[in-house]
């Protein structure tokens, strides 16, 4: 009597239990989005520091990989430089010169790994990048819909002001309380909108094709969101990496033309917008003309210098550590670092006891918070894991087929323009919009290690792009 084995029943249940990774990354990302009363009472509504448990439940999941395959996770080149940062950040917590909030501090970093990880496991499991692609755009939706429907606007253009200000607006407490920093979400636009607009022509398999149409709606929504919160930086970078996909993503013919052809008038609106051209006068607000490049973007900047030196000043002082993890903001730090008008008033030559501005959030270009967070140690772990995405999105494009090679462009536009958006803005690594970048980073860790399957299996690119997403699927069928 032949019974059926029970290995086989339990590697069965043991691949069934590695679909709850994605899960309890996604419940990560919801309670790990809030702030925390630790170590100080802040009465936050959801406190992150509670749900830290929930990193611990992948744990088994890795022992689980273990078992099955002989393997804690599938290693892609970005792995070491991740570990690194979650290695530095310990020993930052230990040696900063100012207090930290310990540990405690590195829950997103370490949800940043898991999220990479998860991601590219999740299209081992599933076959494919469907999945993967899907979660991204759904994310892409989301920010879009926030972005129009939950942003605290402000008058950056008179001529947009009115209409922004006519949006239907709605909270979603505690997720989206009194609304986003109109700077804020565009950093996370300006992660998303070139997938969205990338996928848009993803090859994918006849059944999934409403997701082609998932990919226009979302890049439609954060497009227009874009446009009328006016982050200069933001749209630079996503007009850059938007000319790319025209050129490479949109199809040969009239498609690529009429592509080009918005692109430029888009670059013509946005060009009229900074310079003032239209001249016209808020009426909602209190009847000043619109403030162009030699107003508001003139001041914005020289503002911007200023900031930037109070973060070089510190990586010159610390430069083994820096400030601490998330301490340029911090009112000790700030106090020795000042930077008017925010920590000290207009004129003054040092800080004043007792004087008290707007918190300054971070130093307004993304190359110096690293260093001033984690000295010249974190600020080449954070150059390595960029050029070593680049070049495992270069090997997607070059030895992929047509469905990789749109991936390979999709991160590096979303990681391109954001890089834009950080010359003069910041989405810190310890910020609640930051899980965007390592979902997207996971995208593309994803597409590397399925492209490096197939090169190992000797299998070449099919002719159809229909078809790749069985090309992959035969690669990884464990």
């Amino acid at each position: 009597m032949n019974n059926p084995s029970p290995p086989i029943h339990a590697r069965s249940l043991a691949r069934a239990a590695l679909w709850l990774e994605p899960l309890i990354l996604i419940a990560a990302i919801y309670f790990f989005w809030f702030p925390s009363n630790y170590p100080y009472s802040l009465a936050e509504p959801i406190d992150r520091f509670e749900y830290r448990w929930l990193l611990a439940l992948i744990v088994p999941l890795i022992g689980v990989r273990l078992l099955l395959y002989r393997r804690p996770w599938t290693a892609t080149p970005l792995d070491a430089w991740l570990i690194a940062l979650i290695g530095i950040g310990l020993f930052n917590t230990e040696f900063a010169p100012y207090d930290t909030r310990g540990a405690f501090m590195l829950l997103r970093p370490l949800l940043g790994l898991a999220l990479v990880i998860g991601t590219v496991e999740l299209a081992r499991l599933s076959n494919g990048m469907t999945l993967p692609a899907t979660l991204i755009l759904i994310l892409a939706l989301l920010i879009g819909v926030l972005a129009l429907f939950a942003t605290r606007w402000d008058a950056k253009s008179d001529e947009l002001y009115d209409l922004a200000r006519s949006l239907p607006r709605f909270e979603l407490p505690p997720f989206a309380s009194g609304g986003f920093n109109p700077n804020e979400i565009a950093g996370a636009i300006a992660w998303v909108l070139p997938p969205a607009a990338a996928l848009s022509f993803y090859p994918f398999a006849r059944r999934w094709r409403a997701l082609n149409v998932l990919a226009a709606i979302a890049f439609t929504l954060l497009a227009t969101a874009l446009i009328l919160g006016q982050s200069r930086f933001a749209i630079a970078g996503v007009l850059l990496a938007l000319l790319a996909v025209a050129i490479w993503v949109v199809p040969r013919g009239w498609p690529r033309y009429a592509a080009l052809l918005a692109w430029v008038a888009v670059v013509a609106l946005e060009a009229a917008l900074t310079l003032n051209l239209f001249d016209v006068t808020r009426s909602a607000g209190a009847g000043s003309a619109a403030v162009g490049l030699s107003g508001r973007d003139e001041s914005s900047f020289t503002r911007r210098f200023d900031i930037w030196e109070s973060g070089l000043a510190i990586v010159r002082d610390h430069p083994l550590t820096g400030a601490g993890i998330n301490n340029f903001r911090a009112g000790p730090v700030r106090a020795d670092y000042p930077v008017a008008p925010w920590d000290m008033p207009v004129g003054a030559t040092e800080p004043q006891p007792g004087y008290q501005t707007r918190i300054l959030p971070h130093a307004h270009n993304e190359t110096v918070q690293i260093a001033a967070d984690l000295g010249l140690p974190g600020l080449i772990v954070y150059i390595g894991w960029h050029l070593t995405l680049l070049y495992m999105m270069w090997v997607c494009w070059r030895r992929g087929d047509r469905g990789a090679q749109i991936v390979a462009l999709a991160v590096t536009g979303g990681v391109m323009a954001h890089a834009v958006f950080g010359l003069g803005d910041a989405i810190p690594l310890w910020d609640r919009f930051i899980f965007v970048y390592w979902a997207l980073l996971g995208l593309g860790a994803a597409q590397y290690a399925l492209v490096r399957g197939q090169i190992a299996s000797g299998r070449s690119p099919l002719p159809s792009p229909h078809d790749a997403e069985d090309v992959q699927a035969h690669v990884y069928t464990e």
